[in-house]
């Protein structure tokens, strides 16, 4: 359920990045170089300085694979003197979306070329083993400031993912605040901007004359949708579509990455459609055919084809028929976009959660539905 404040987002944001700088003594803003994060680093900026809260920490984990306006974006945002830059070029595994069972390590300078060099001023260890972004993070906070009470601040919102909309706005993480998660005991993430629109972020660069990366412009001149304007690794399945004009905008960067990623040709060659199929290949008589397919075809790493085929078998019972087409298409999207992390099959449960899930269950029939109309794999 919605509860609307007397207050527009901008002052409810503000009071939420007050009242987090009053909790803890120890934050951290985490910065990707998107538009999000751009507002977010300037909100926390404006109340860190209110409270004599300088300088301020924000940290970027860098990928190595990433448009170089955006590192060019993050050398000017990071530079400010009321920022402490935490910017990480440490060696962690990304997948690699264009390379099915593929991962990739990032900044392995001791078994290929390097996208670009590294910063003067970066930090180049690797925290405590760190495997991939995800545990970087986990491990990050802890090296800073130990077991002490700690929290990141990052510019997530609800509005670009169901599943994150349902996470948000569904449990308590401290205090009754719900707009956040729990890492450990004392150390959290908070997302103050997290009911703020695709607009709201727009109107806000727009009326404080914040600097932002320019590949956003290019977005909006090419014409893609709203939804698809989001930056992210070149690596990750949600720059797919972004590698389809990657050589126009940014010649040098896809030169490079032609040279030192395996499978970049075949996704430039691909198109929307065929990476997010709206139509059943006509080969096939069936969606489930074509995922089944694919699975045994497309995945050749069997770890990978066996997390696949067990997130999908706990996926089938819960749906009764109106939304099993939906969800094979998604469950082939996902083997087409190689999403390891299960993002979109999140979404669509979080899509479909108050319609369609576990209806079957609730009514007595999910045993049925789930061993003989939705057991494919056998």
């Amino acid at each position: 359920m919605r509860i609307y404040l007397k207050q527009n987002v901008h002052d409810a944001a503000i009071e939420r990045i007050r009242w987090l700088m009053s909790e803890f003594n120890n934050v951290i803003v985490t910065c990707s170089g998107g538009k999000d994060s751009t507002v977010i680093v300037n909100l926390v900026l404006s109340v860190a300085e209110q409270m004599n809260r300088l300088p301020l920490k924000v940290m970027f984990i860098d990928k190595e694979f990433e448009w170089q306006s955006l590192i060019e974006y993050q050398r000017r945002l990071l530079n400010d003197p009321r920022i402490e830059p935490l910017w990480f070029q440490a060696k962690i595994q990304v997948y690699n979306s264009h390379n099915h069972g593929h991962s990739v390590v990032c900044w392995d300078n001791e078994n290929r070329g390097l996208m670009r060099d590294y910063e003067c001023n970066s930090i180049r260890q690797n925290i405590d083993n760190a495997v991939d972004e995800k545990d970087f993070f986990k491990k990050a906070i802890r090296y800073f400031f130990g077991k002490e009470p700690a929290c990141y601040i990052s510019g997530v919102r609800c509005e670009e993912s169901p599943s994150r909309n349902l996470g948000l706005t569904t449990y308590e993480t401290y205090k009754g605040v719900t707009w956040g998660k729990v890492r450990s005991k004392e150390q959290y993430d908070f997302y103050p901007i997290y009911d703020w629109t695709f607009f709201d972020v727009w109107k806000y660069i727009s009326e404080f004359n914040l600097d932002y990366t320019p590949i956003y412009d290019l977005m909006y001149q090419k014409g893609l949708p709203f939804n698809q304007m989001r930056l992210s690794s070149l690596l990750h399945s949600l720059s797919v579509v972004h590698i389809f004009y990657l050589h126009e905008v940014e010649f040098d960067t896809w030169n490079r990455m032609t040279q030192l990623i395996h499978g970049i040709h075949s996704t430039k060659q691909l198109r929307e459609e065929t990476v997010s199929p709206k139509e059943l290949p006509f080969m096939f008589e069936s969606w489930s055919e074509y995922r089944d397919h694919l699975l045994e075809h497309l995945i050749q790493n069997d770890e990978d084809r066996a997390a696949y085929r067990k997130r999908f078998e706990q996926f089938e019972p819960r749906y009764l028929p109106e939304a099993q087409h939906d969800l094979l298409r998604t469950e082939i999207s996902t083997l087409l976009n190689h999403d390891l992390k299960f993002s979109k099959l999140a979404s669509f449960e979080a899509t479909h959660a108050k319609q369609l899930y576990n209806r079957g269950a609730r009514s007595g029939r999910s045993k049925d539905v789930g061993e003989k109309k939705y057991r494919i794999y056998r």
